[in-house]
């Protein structure tokens, strides 16, 4: 709201400025009207640095709570995934806020189960893609079915945990369709390892599918940067029959602790899933036991 009010207040003084000085020029106004305008100009100028010093105070508040937030959030969440291990999911390329929330998680007792990300190659532009894609699952696809994509994704969700999901994953990853980023050792993907999905803004169908059929018997968290770039949490949002092992978080980006994505995961290991974040409605985590 100042930041808005700085503004209109910058805009008023630049224009009764150039007014005040065209109007000068042309020899129209007389000495107590330019003084009069003057004086308002001088006015403006003097609560736009008010509002300046303002904007400044509270951006200087912003930073200590933000400092003092990431300070605690440790010991609020120290070692509460201990003994979990997380699988890192999303689509397309990586962004910032990515990492503070898979951090946080780590920080929180998680062990590192390494990452997938769906490649473009799953929206089948090529003809011959949703054959390819058929092929890498050993799955048949109806040629009638609206979303082959999607029903391709959602087999992946259900299988992921099971004994041969880390053979899909490879398929999948030697025909294009995904990158994979193993853990240093161990199976991969592990099975019963809880899943976090980056879904940025993207509204790919698939991410939503891939959730909530994995999220039938593995701990699922689907994570945006804001309310206002929802995409794929607000399709899994919109489900009947949310299953209880699904979480969602919508304030990643302004969330440089991570505390939220930490709280909403452990709210789906506990099997008290739920939506989490700053939309209207919502609480930003779950209360404390």
């Amino acid at each position: 709201m100042i930041d808005f009010r700085y503004h209109v207040i910058s805009l008023v003084a630049v224009f009764l400025a150039l007014g005040l000085g065209m109007l000068i020029g042309a020899g129209v106004l007389d000495r107590v009207t330019v003084s009069r305008l003057g004086a308002s100009v001088k006015s403006l100028e003097s609560k736009l640095n008010d509002d300046r010093a303002q904007i400044k105070s509270l951006r200087d508040q912003n930073a200590q709570t933000n400092d003092l937030v990431t300070g605690l959030v440790p010991r609020v969440t120290h070692n509460i995934l201990q003994n979990d291990q997380v699988l890192f999911v999303r689509a397309g390329g990586g962004q910032g806020w990515e990492g503070a929330a898979s951090d946080a998680i780590k920080l929180a007792g998680a062990a590192d189960g390494g990452s997938i990300v769906f490649t473009d190659r799953w929206s089948l532009s090529d003809p011959k893609d949703a054959g390819r894609l058929a092929a890498a699952l050993q799955l048949t696809l109806d040629p009638k079915d609206p979303d082959p994509a999607g029903s391709a994704a959602e087999y992946l969700g259900t299988q992921l945990a099971a004994a041969n999901g880390p053979a899909l994953v490879s398929a999948l990853k030697d025909a294009g369709f995904l990158n994979v980023s193993p853990p240093s050792s161990g199976v991969f993907p592990a099975p019963g390892a809880d899943v976090v999905v980056f879904a940025g803004s993207s509204n790919d169908t698939w991410l939503t599918r891939f959730a909530q059929a994995n999220a039938a018997h593995s701990a699922t968290l689907v994570v945006a940067p804001s309310p206002d770039q929802l995409g794929t949490v607000d399709a899994i949002r919109r489900l009947s029959g949310t299953p209880k092992l699904l979480s969602t978080f919508d304030s990643a980006s302004t969330d440089p602790s991570g505390v939220g994505c930490v709280l909403a995961l452990k709210a789906a290991i506990d099997q008290q899933g739920a939506n989490f974040g700053t939309a209207d409605g919502l609480n930003y985590a779950p209360p404390f036991s």
